[in-house]
Parts: structure tokens; C-alpha cells; sequence
């Protein structure tokens, strides 16, 4: 019986004008376990739209990476600094890259820099999408997961505690 994903990402050119003005990206969570990345056209080319999907796909769905759905609004939310993760986009000299991509995630337990090729993604695009992914790495909307090692969380819809309780859980 072959394995069929049940979570998907997609980034697309946004044609429809669904990007709010002075923003170059923004994630639509739909139902059934699917988010759209929406980049503003001519900040990002179709190309990078489309090798990103397949790696964050592969990452999201096969990989380390995992979602917890923000249907609730949290994504509208600003961003609340936990720091429990890092990913990044960081623009880099196409030439080193290697041939055929434009798009290259280097990952670490902790964090994840996508290496994007410079002509490939603006300035404007690459600050916005680190504005999200502050958000979403940072506090823990999309949580890293790496092999014998489960992420801690507070139950659906909570926070992780970031600090230990004042008074014991036990008394001795």
C-alpha cells in the first residue's frame, strides 16, 4: 500500500491580488491539512515557487518540519519572540548554488536557512518571508521534529511553558 500525504504546502504567484498592499507574502491555512504561501509577482519567480514547494513539501510532509494549524487567527497575531526555533531565507550569489537550483535548505537541530538564489527573490520579499517565519519557527506554529525526539507541546490550542513553575508539581 503506498503512503498518501495528508499534509500539503504550496507556494504560488499570487494572481489574484490576495497579498495585502506593502506585503510581498502571506500563508492561507485551508482545510484538510493544506497552506498556500502566496509570494507578490515580481518579487519571486514561478521557478522559485516551484522548487521551494517540492523541498518544503518533502520537509513538511516526508521530513523534520511540522505544522500546527492556525485556523484559530493566531497567524494574525504578532509575533511573541518564544525563540523555540530559527528559519530564515538568506539571499545568496546564484553561482553557489548547486546547478539546476535556485533554492537550498541547510538544516540544524534547531533552525533552518533557506540559501535562495539573489536574482530569484527581492530584497523586500526575503525581509517579509524572515517576518513570517520568525513567527512561525519562532513561536512554534511549525515545529521542527528530528528523529528520536518528539516536539513538547502544551496540548492543542496552548502555549509551551517557557519557564518552570514556581512551586514544586510534588510535594517530597
Amino acid at each position: 500500500m503506498s503512503y498518501k500525504p495528508h499534509i500539503q504546502v504550496r507556494y504560488q504567484i499570487d494572481t489574484d491580488c490576495q497579498i495585502p498592499a506593502g506585503r510581498t507574502v502571506v500563508v492561507r491555512d485551508q482545510p484538510g491539512s493544506r497552506s498556500v504561501i502566496l509570494l507578490a509577482p515580481g518579487h519571486a519567480s514561478e521557478q522559485l515557487a516551484q522548487q521551494i514547494t517540492r523541498l518544503s513539501g518533502h520537509q513538511i510532509v516526508h521530513g523534520s518540519w511540522r505544522q500546527r494549524w492556525t485556523t484559530d487567527g493566531r497567524m494574525q497575531r504578532p509575533a511573541q519572540g518564544l525563540g523555540l526555533a530559527v528559519s530564515r531565507w538568506e539571499r545568496v550569489p546564484g553561482d553557489m548554488l548547486p546547478a539546476g537550483r535556485i533554492v537550498l535548505g541547510v538544516e540544524h537541530d534547531g533552525s533552518c536557512v533557506w540559501l535562495i538564489d539573489e536574482d530569484e527573490c527581492s530584497r523586500q520579499l526575503q525581509n517579509d518571508m524572515n517576518d513570517l517565519l520568525y513567527r512561525l519557527a519562532g513561536d512554534g506554529l511549525w515545529l521542527q521534529v528530528w528523529f528520536r525526539r518528539r516536539p513538547q507541546l502544551a496540548g492543542p490550542g496552548r502555549y509551551p511553558l517557557h519557564a518552570p513553575p514556581a512551586a514544586p508539581l510534588a510535594q517530597v
